[in-house]
């Protein structure tokens, strides 16, 4: 009876190590693909100093803004009620403008920022695939997506990442992101 037990506990064992080496289904993090490869952290490197200068640039108009303003407050005391209602709607109708320019360009660095980072993960696809079929898989998933996963699926995403970084030249980050060299390096 116990080697009957051995023989189908071993049986299974080896079914299951055989369906992980040619699992159908890999799983990728995409977040770390961006984050942890060179040409990501560079991508988010210069995304964030054009953000930070643009609120470099924010500081600067808040600080005139607030200026000015200061500035009617006095002239207050001193203008004809009319006067002051013509300089303060010029000032109200010129702060919401700028606020509304900064607005716009808050907008357009956050949608060049996902723009960029769907580029580059297009940019990934070569060695994505690559790494899929030298796998046997036919099926990446992005690892956010899997609610539960009883077989072991496996993950490919720390040699995806070894692979993107060996064929990511300096060239490549600061291009428009081409896709990366011969993806056709071993794991």
């Amino acid at each position: 009876m116990f080697s009957l037990r051995f023989f189908c506990l071993f049986f299974a064992m080896g079914f299951a190590f055989s369906a992980a080496a040619q699992n159908p289904v890999v799983t990728v993090d995409l977040d770390r693909l961006i984050n942890e490869t060179q040409i990501g952290r560079y991508l988010s490197f210069q995304m964030n100093e054009e953000a930070k200068s643009l609120q470099a640039e924010m500081n600067v108009i808040e600080a005139d803004l607030s200026a000015e303003e200061d500035e009617l407050i006095k002239k207050r005391e001193t203008l004809d009620i009319e006067d002051f209602r013509v300089l303060a709607k010029a000032f109200d109708e010129k702060a919401v403008r700028l606020r509304q320019e900064q607005q716009a360009k808050i907008q357009a660095i956050t949608e060049e920022r996902s723009r960029r980072r769907q580029d580059l993960l297009r940019s990934f696809v070569p060695v994505l695939s690559q790494v899929m079929r030298n796998r046997g898989a036919t099926v990446l998933l992005d690892r956010r997506s899997v609610v539960l996963d009883d077989r072991a699926s496996v993950d490919i995403t720390d040699v995806a990442i070894m692979i993107i970084d060996q064929n990511t030249t300096e060239t490549d980050a600061a291009t428009d992101l081409e896709t990366p060299a011969d993806p056709s390096v071993q794991e």
